[in-house]
């Protein structure tokens, strides 16, 4: 029997709450969809920039994620408190608009942006690799790259 403390458990768990899909999720963060179904199922351990990534996202502690502790408490539970409605989301709000806040989130987009564009260069490297291989000329490929037609070659 699994246990619900795992990464992948409280992964599907958080997901699921916020019933987002693993396509969903996939591209908001950027990380592939296979990778996070690898994740839910403990078949995959991501590393530290994945696992801050995730816990950003669904405002919980990597601690939490990690199996350590309790998730954040979430809104109704901070209004046994005392706060009102309007504390709480003002509070949200001040904290969604601070700069530091801002300046993370658009770091961590550029992150997920550099990490994207690496596998898609690698996967243009294979992709070249291969027709090479099947025997098509740099030349060739160079042409078909400019927009010019096999014919316009010969």
């Amino acid at each position: 029997m699994k246990e619900n403390n795992t990464f992948g458990a409280r992964l599907k768990e958080l997901r699921s709450k916020a019933k987002i899909s693993q396509q969903e999720l996939s591209k908001i963060l950027g990380i592939s969809k296979s990778s996070i179904n690898m994740y839910e199922r403990d078949e995959r351990e991501p590393g530290i920039e994945t696992i801050k990534a995730f816990a950003d996202y669904f405002n919980v502690s990597t601690d939490y994620l990690l199996g350590q502790n309790a998730p954040q408490k979430s809104i109704k539970e901070v209004k046994k408190y005392g706060l009102t409605d309007e504390q709480v989301e003002a509070e949200i709000a001040r904290l969604n608009a601070s700069e530091a806040v801002a300046l993370a989130r658009h770091e961590q987009r550029l992150k997920f942006r550099r990490r994207q564009y690496l596998y898609q260069l690698r996967d243009y490297e294979k992709k070249g690799k291969a027709l090479l291989a099947a025997g098509m000329t740099r030349e060739v490929l160079d042409a078909l790259y400019r927009g010019e037609t096999e014919s316009e070659l010969n």
